[in-house]
């Protein structure tokens, strides 16, 4: 085995950490000399904070940490069992359904020095909350009335396809991703042609001009989210709606009209930062195939995991082909195409429903000199999607 580099700086160091694995950040930690408690039961938490104020501080001596809030995580919907999920959609269940969109998550904190957008994910450089707001300088204008408050919401683009210079998106997921990766300026120019700004659906509140809302249940944060809503004039900052009744008629209607899916949220419960609960149920919509490996991907360079499998790309075959000769002897497969590579946790953690984000119902041909494993990959999804033309749903 030949000698691999190791890295010899702290900045190299920390590049070559991965922010997944409790065992990289313990190790980091103990190289950089940084002491953290330890805990009854080993968590992630405690060495993500102290690597975070570490390299901060490092960065901007005397200055305060930004607030880091990490939005509350979301439930499965094929998770709940018959009886849940009947019980959830009766009317005065105590749940109610708001539509999900297709985009990021994020938390919009109003300052007195401005706005902040943070996301969800956590930078393996900074071990902070990844920011998106110099990106969006629209969404920064008419929130005067609300400093000291922290909504939690959606960042959607209302263009589907977009030309970034580098690539021409296909679905508002793509369109908002590849914004907010962009630099600030260009950013900005690409909303600006093809004025698509993107839009923030905002569906709860943290706080409210300094007032703590987690605490409270649902159904009073909403009613404070409608006020701190109706004090907003920025025409990007749009209120999710919200249906107690008929929630299977209003989850049906939404998916076909092209939405992603549902989220269904029990009003009496508190907000949970960082936490996955089980009072916000996601639905979404997708289609189920039968399918087999076709290809992989290595994993990230820089990020301590390049010798590794990072994704793997499935496939299905041409049924006419299956139809005339046998299967094995043909080159040529249909693929659910590149958007269809999962990231190699996705595969380890059992079936996995391939949602209309993940593949985008866009298929196309490419060669595949890979024989399908006796055993296909299994995916599931929501009954109300129809599959595309050219693909088998399995037996359920």
């Amino acid at each position: 085995m030949g000698k691999q580099n190791t890295p010899n700086t702290p900045n190299e160091k920390r590049k070559a950490a991965n922010v997944k694995s409790l065992a990289a950040l313990q190790a980091l930690c103990l190289d950089l000399g940084i002491t953290v408690m330890p805990t009854a039961r080993p968590s992630k938490e405690p060495y993500i904070d102290a690597l975070r104020q570490h390299f901060w501080r490092q960065e901007h001596p005397g200055v305060p940490l930004p607030e880091q809030i990490e939005p509350m995580l979301l439930d499965d919907w094929r998770d709940l069992d018959d009886a849940e999920a009947e019980a959830i959609h009766g009317n005065g269940s105590g749940w109610c359904v708001q539509e999900k969109k297709d985009g990021v998550r994020a938390l919009l904190h109003v300052t007195p020095d401005g706005i902040r957008i943070t996301g969800r994910n956590i930078s393996e450089v900074t071990y902070r909350l990844s920011e998106f707001q110099d990106n969006l300088p629209h969404l920064a204008t008419g929130l005067d009335n609300l400093v000291g408050t922290v909504l939690d919401g959606e960042l959607a683009c209302p263009a589907a396809v977009v030309d970034t210079g580098d690539t021409i998106t296909a679905s508002a997921l793509q369109a908002t991703t590849a914004i907010l990766a962009a630099s600030p300026e260009k950013a900005k120019c690409i909303q600006s042609e093809h004025a698509a700004e993107l839009e923030f659906h905002v569906f709860d509140i943290l706080r409210y001009k300094g007032q703590h809302m987690t605490v409270k249940p649902l159904s009073e944060r909403l009613a404070v989210l409608s006020e701190a809503h109706s004090q907003t004039t920025n025409e990007f900052i749009v209120m999710v709606p919200t249906d107690t009744v008929d929630k299977p008629v209003v989850h049906e209607q939404l998916v076909r009209s092209d939405a992603e899916g549902t989220v269904f949220k029990k009003l009496d419960q508190p907000y949970q930062p960082g936490k996955r609960v089980k009072h916000w149920i996601k639905r979404k919509c997708g289609i189920e195939v039968e399918a087999f490996v076709s290809g992989f991907k290595p994993g990230s360079p820089g990020r301590g995991n390049s010798n590794l499998v990072g994704a793997v790309e499935f496939s299905v075959p041409d049924l006419s082909l299956l139809n005339s000769e046998p299967f094995h002897e043909h080159s040529e497969r249909r693929f659910l195409g590149n958007i269809l590579t999962l990231g190699i946790g996705c595969v380890h953690g059992g079936p996995r429903r391939v949602d209309r984000d993940d593949h985008g119902l866009n298929l196309e041909w490419k060669p595949c000199s890979q024989r399908p494993p006796p055993t296909l990959g299994h995916f599931q999804t929501d009954p109300l999607l129809t599959p595309p033309s050219g693909i088998v749903p399995s037996p359920s």
